[in-house]
């Protein structure tokens, strides 16, 4: 037990010692590291920039929405 504390310390000793990097943050600003997060769409499973997705799953919704049939002789003519 005693050793695994003064592993500990000397890992937090060292994390102390870290420099940070604000390049990083620069990045994020410029808006350039959204290329390649992405969002799978809740309705057709595709994957979808997060700058359109809110537009994207709301037609592909109202797409799935307009082809479901309730009560009716005919079936539903969802693909996929």
């Amino acid at each position: 037990m005693e050793k695994r504390f003064h592993e500990l310390e000397g890992i937090i000793a060292k994390a102390k010692q870290q420099v940070v990097q604000q390049d990083e943050e620069v990045n994020e600003a410029e808006g350039d590291t959204d290329t390649d997060l992405q969002i799978f769409c809740v309705s057709c499973s595709h994957p979808v920039n997060p700058k359109v997705a809110l537009r994207h799953m709301e037609r592909c919704y109202a797409k799935y929405e307009s082809q479901t049939s309730f009560g009716s002789m005919y079936p539903t003519r969802i693909e996929g």
